[in-house]
């Protein structure tokens, strides 16, 4: 839901129109670029225990219970339980905290999350997530996800029609922990996001008052990003492979409309979201956004109420990013983009203008990343763009 200062813009008689989309594909000349790392070799901690799936019978939140005789080492209080991400298998990353052993060849572990510098003495990750997209609105392809209206009624009077197409093309994840140091030096954390070839158009065909209050729509679970950690050592394994779930939670509304209104728009958003860790500088917030948002087509005086007086407040799409390591509500990143036009009708010259403007409000949990356990937030100030303002035509006979 917006929030109420967005809801509240007071003065002139305004259409919100919300659009919360999430982060992909950033202009180049807009995104952050993090600066480039040499991978070289990654060495565990001795107190890390690197698990064959054979070897895990259970897990839950809480507790790992093992299989003794498939265990190459004895987990004691302290140990770092690891095992690699595999399919639909996320793995896991855990520090024991208490261990029984019980009957039947097993041994209970009880653990807690813990983050890379916990389990690493050297780390040089460098990885980028690509994926094509393509315009093709009936179906969702990779990293994209598409939402299509056809006479889509919300309540009496309000009708929805087109498409809303979030893109998420790239994932960016950098970090770096030299030897003999407890702290990491470099952490970035990226994902690009668009909305292009999005186009809606909104009705509200009654001059009479409709308010309507915010809910989910849907979930889309985006492609599981697996990062392969090549490991030298001891240890007896190639690498350790760490998965990260990305999903979209899409809410609509809130809205509340007096009078007819009729929007014909390219709700078009590019955004960088994430954040960077320097050993000098602690986090620093990389959330940007810019707006390409269009107006489709001349207004007519048929399709707005067009009287001094006149509010309509709409805010129809509240999209929520979300990644998470290891699939944890507990360690994710969650990323809010806040979209909405507003529009100021009057009788005197000029009858109109109407503004898009986006926003983003996102945080994340620094647990996995540096071991801390607080919220960074990463989001970014609102950016504006008028797309349209002049005075009523005569009606178009298209839609």
């Amino acid at each position: 839901m917006l929030p109420l200062k967005f809801l509240r813009l007071a003065s002139l008689p305004m259409l919100f129109f919300s659009v919360f989309i999430f982060t992909n594909s950033c202009k180049k000349e807009q995104s952050p670029t993090p600066d480039h790392i040499d991978t070289a070799a990654n060495v565990l901690k001795e107190n890390v225990i690197l698990l064959e799936k054979v070897a895990v019978k259970t897990i839950n939140e809480t507790s790992v219970i093992l299989i003794n005789s498939k265990l190459s080492k004895m987990p004691e209080v302290g140990s770092i339980l690891a095992q690699s991400a595999s399919g639909s298998n996320l793995g896991f990353l855990r520090r024991v905290t208490e261990v029984f052993v019980g009957g039947s060849d097993q041994i209970v572990c009880n653990t807690e999350t813990c983050g890379l510098g916990d389990a690493f003495k050297v780390l040089n990750l460098d990885h980028a997530y690509t994926e094509s997209y393509t315009s093709n609105f009936n179906a969702r392809e990779g990293s994209s996800l598409v939402t299509t209206f056809s006479h889509t009624t919300f309540a009496s009077g309000l009708e929805v029609n087109g498409s809303l197409k979030i893109n998420v093309p790239t994932v960016k994840i950098e970090y770096q922990k030299k030897a003999g140091s407890n702290a990491p030096e470099k952490i970035v954390m990226l994902a690009d996001i668009n909305t292009e070839e999005s186009e809606l158009e909104i009705t509200h065909s009654d001059s009479s008052q409709l308010d309507l209050t915010d809910f989910p729509l849907k979930q889309f679970d985006l492609p599981t990003i697996y990062v392969k950690i090549p490991l030298s050592g001891d240890k007896g394994a190639a690498e350790l492979v760490v998965p990260f779930t990305q999903k979209i939670l899409l809410h609509v509304l809130p809205l509340s409309i007096n009078g007819k209104v009729k929007l014909h728009l390219n709700p078009i958003i590019h955004a960088t979201v994430g954040c960077r860790y320097d050993a000098s500088a602690d986090w620093q917030n990389l959330s940007i956004d810019a707006i390409d948002a269009a107006n489709i087509g001349q207004f007519c005086t048929n399709d707005f109420s067009t009287g001094d007086g006149v509010y309509s407040g709409l805010s129809i799409f509240s999209p929520i990013y979300e990644i998470a390591p290891y699939g944890s509500d507990a360690m994710k990143g969650s990323f809010q983009f806040f979209n909405y036009v507003s529009l100021s009708v009057t009788a005197s010259s000029p009858n109109y203008s109407l503004d898009y403007q986006a926003g983003i409000e996102g945080s994340v949990n620094l647990n996995f990343w540096d071991g801390t356990n607080r919220m960074f937030g990463a989001g970014a100030d609102i950016t504006s763009k008028n797309i349209a303002s002049g005075d009523w035509t005569t009606c178009r006979t298209g839609k």
